[in-house]
């Protein structure tokens, strides 16, 4: 009888599923909350945080962190500048440098090991080193796109005449927590 499932088939059905299990994540909570867009609002003051809901006359943005969240209205009427805030590519890079990495590790210990009774460890230590390099790599180039691309993408600046602040502003409730439904929807 031919031995179907020897070491090989099984280390390359284990990194097979182990890479599509990191490539393609699945939740396992019920529904996931809408946040709100981030953005920097500037009026009389400089205000940071999620845009929870847009009222008639003014945007409602959460401000802190999970410790100490308050929330700041801001009057639609004052506002001088808004800026979205961009998400870092950092954690985009750290994982594609790792995926990258170990799959290069993988192969390259496997077709450098000596005998066949080797190619498994050879292939998942070649796989760890590989992979962390990678890893780095992929963090530090996610890192210098976010840099050059700078963190903020200004949509509406008074004394610059960029925007149209209504347009803006509808855009801005599709984007919200809770969208306010007075609004027309584009």
């Amino acid at each position: 009888m031919v031995k179907i499932w020897n070491n090989q088939r099984i280390t390359q059905c284990l990194v097979l599923i182990l890479s599509a299990l990191l490539i393609f994540p699945t939740t396992i909570s019920a529904k996931k909350r809408k946040k709100g867009i981030r953005l920097m609002v500037i009026s009389d003051k400089v205000v940071k945080g999620e845009l929870f809901k847009v009222k008639k006359e003014s945007l409602l943005i959460l401000v802190g962190r999970r410790g100490s969240i308050r929330s700041v209205d801001v009057d639609i009427n004052k506002i001088k500048t808004i800026k979205i805030i961009k998400k870092s590519k950092t954690g985009k890079g750290f994982l594609y440098g790792f995926l990258i990495g170990t799959t290069v590790g993988v192969l390259l210990g496997r077709s450098q090991a000596q005998c066949k009774h080797d190619k498994g460890l050879q292939g998942f230590m070649g796989g760890i080193v590989f992979g962390t390099v990678g890893c780095l790599g992929g963090g530090a180039v996610g890192a210098g796109l976010t840099l050059s691309e700078g963190r903020y993408k200004e949509i509406y600046n008074k004394e610059k005449s960029i925007g149209n602040l209504n347009k803006i502003i509808n855009m801005l409730n599709n984007k919200a927590h809770y969208p306010n439904p007075i609004f027309e929807k584009e």
